[in-house]
């Protein structure tokens, strides 16, 4: 607060509550009344027991706590069970999961599908290709199948596809 205030200030602050001073009176003679009847506050300690506090307390603390012992047994036979579980589990992911799969049983739906969905383009594909791959004689000796390629323009092409306006 700066000096020029403080001859300003017209309250203390401190607030008394309300009906102290009409039940001061009351409060004070119950409160002596209670002490003339109760001399003693009602707790009392043990005879001795702060001369012998010291020598309990080291004793509790200084005990070693008791090691829980477990069975090297008990372990084995925890041992012996997961190994087991375990292989039991690779038995069955091997056998039982066990696809063979391989370009043979590849479906050419499938690869087309997946082309189409991944939309490689032509340069990608042609660096998947070696010089003997893309020999002219493998493409000549090609002997195509006509139901086939019926088959295939029937289910991929539309008539639109096939009609062109001349201008």
């Amino acid at each position: 607060m700066s000096k020029k205030t403080i001859h300003n200030i017209k309250t203390t602050g401190f607030k008394v509550p309300e009906d102290y001073f009409t039940n001061l009176e009351d409060i004070t003679l119950t409160e002596i009344k209670l002490r003339t009847q109760f001399k003693t506050a009602g707790f009392k300690t043990p005879k001795h027991y702060f001369n012998t506090i010291e020598e309990r307390v080291f004793s509790t603390v200084l005990e070693k706590p008791q090691v829980k012992i477990i069975s090297i047994s008990r372990k084995k036979q925890l041992l012996y069970a997961a190994s087991i579980a375990a292989v039991v589990t690779i038995l069955v992911n091997v056998f039982v999961f066990n696809t063979n799969s391989n370009w043979e049983t590849l479906d050419y739906e499938t690869v087309e599908n997946y082309m189409i969905e991944e939309d490689f383009s032509t340069y990608e594909i042609a660096s998947l290709l070696t010089i003997d791959d893309l020999n002219e004689v493998s493409f000549t000796n090609y002997q195509l199948n006509e139901i086939l390629i019926e088959t295939y323009l029937l289910n991929h092409l539309d008539i639109d596809d096939l009609i062109t306006e001349n201008p």
